[in-house]
């Protein structure tokens, strides 16, 4: 059994959106009216259960004024992690990864731009925050994709989970 199971963003309004496990699939199931009501409302939790079956919720602290959260979260491969980011009340990022009791394994802040003369975009442009975490085809890594400065492209970068580092050389860029 994974050491955390049964994934839900939860919405401002409190409705839960179950996360879809694989590689490139959408992040949540929107297939009822109630998960669709709870991405609308902007995600501003997380709930999992972990190996005994214990319920655990992170909450994002977002912006007030914020009207939509945007939180997002996901497991690694094995489910023995969970990768969480959002941006708190000063719009700064937070970008965690948790273990399956909730504790914080480590704290992920943007790595060195790999990206230079790729595009049209400046070479002194240097990663945004987080914008999402996903699974990719090797189990021994998690994918994060960053912005790109404020341009439309963004660059994806691999965590090594045995060692929560990112990967140095590896990189793929792409538009919207």
């Amino acid at each position: 059994m994974a050491a955390i199971s049964n994934i839900k963003l939860i919405g401002r309004d409190g409705n839960a959106a179950p996360i879809v496990l694989g590689v490139m699939v959408q992040e949540v199931d929107l297939s009822d009216k109630l998960s669709r009501e709870a991405q609308h409302s902007g995600f501003v939790a997380v709930s999992w259960e972990d190996a005994s079956g214990k319920e655990h919720i992170y909450r994002a602290s977002l912006p007030k004024e914020l009207k939509y959260g945007r939180m997002f979260a996901y497991p690694s491969p094995d489910q023995n992690l969970l990768f969480v980011g959002h941006q708190n009340e000063k719009y700064e990022p937070v970008n965690l990864i948790l273990s399956p009791d909730g504790a914080i394994k480590t704290r992920l802040t943007a790595p060195a731009r790999l990206s230079r003369n790729v595009h049209a975009v400046s070479n002194s442009t240097e990663l945004n925050p987080v914008m999402s975490f996903h699974w990719v085809n090797n189990t021994k890594l998690m994918g994060v994709d960053f912005q790109i400065g404020h341009s439309d492209y963004h660059e994806q970068r691999y965590i090594i989970l045995s060692t929560l580092e990112f990967e140095t050389t590896e990189f793929e860029v792409q538009g919207w």
